[in-house]
């Protein structure tokens, strides 16, 4: 059964933990198996216009959804939904995007005019994936695609907000975009919580909102390293809302009990 899904209505691709091996079947090995850490690699963009790793071939694993290549998902619009608290289609998107599901699924298109929830409508229509496989460089020495020595942020491109990742760890705590201790929580948990993963631990409240959304479902996110904001054309339009962000993780983890599960 399927009890949270990562959907992105851009490319129309759903992702269901438990048909990935490596997660299991339940929230408490989604979070020991580094679920949400691996998330981050959905969103995170290598620097310097570097092309990332390819996936493994269909070929090698036939029985199983196709993995997608790291950062493919940087800048879709994306929910992550717990089966427990999904909404419907027509509360959580917009009239034109509920209009072009309509015509990209003809046959479907009844069943969208009857409301589902988007987590059940996504996985009967959109393409099964997995998370990137791109786990562990060097400890304390980086990657060339996501180098040590730079400050990585969570960005939210709609509302223009960042969370930098050396105010969420310690420098011996991080390595890159990611943690480099199992137990801390990091940019992958904030992209986690912020997009739909807990019910009520995001960075922005609901009243901050004009969708009346929490946090940042259904808006367009990535990872980035901090002076692609500072360098941008709009980069006094951009706030930091790291300490937000910070308290997120620390409700996330009070709710979630991450430290004890995902033990190094």
């Amino acid at each position: 059964m399927c009890i949270v899904a990562v959907i992105n209505v851009d490319k129309f691709q759903v992702i269901n933990p438990t048909e990935d091996w490596k997660y299991g079947t339940k929230m408490r090995e989604y979070i020991a198996n580094d679920f949400q850490l691996d998330l981050l690699w959905l969103f995170a963009v290598p620097v310097d216009g570097q092309n990332p790793p390819m996936p493994p071939s269909p070929n090698e694993e036939p029985n199983e959804p196709p993995r997608v290549p790291v950062g493919y998902w940087a800048g879709d619009r994306v929910f992550v939904i717990q089966f427990e608290h999904s909404s419907c289609v027509q509360t959580l998107l917009d009239a034109e995007l509920v209009t072009e599901l309509q015509q990209r699924f003809p046959n479907a298109a009844t069943k969208v005019t009857e409301n589902p929830h988007l987590i059940d409508f996504a996985l009967e229509n959109f393409e099964h994936v997995r998370l990137p496989l791109f786990y562990k460089y060097p400890l304390h020495g980086g990657d060339a695609l996501f180098p040590a020595d730079r400050v990585w942020v969570m960005r939210n491109l709609t509302e223009r907000w960042y969370a930098r990742v050396d105010a969420l760890l310690k420098e011996e705590d991080r390595c890159g975009p990611a943690v480099s201790f199992r137990s801390r929580l990091g940019l992958g948990d904030l992209l986690y919580a912020d997009l739909g993963g807990t019910a009520t631990k995001v960075v922005t409240r609901p009243e901050a909102r004009s969708t009346g959304l929490d946090g940042s479902m259904g808006q367009r996110v990535d990872v980035q390293p901090l002076d692609v904001v500072l360098n941008a054309v709009d980069a006094e339009e951009w706030v930091d809302l790291s300490e937000q962000a910070k308290e997120c993780l620390k409700d996330m983890e009070m709710e979630l009990d991450i430290a004890e599960s995902r033990y190094d």
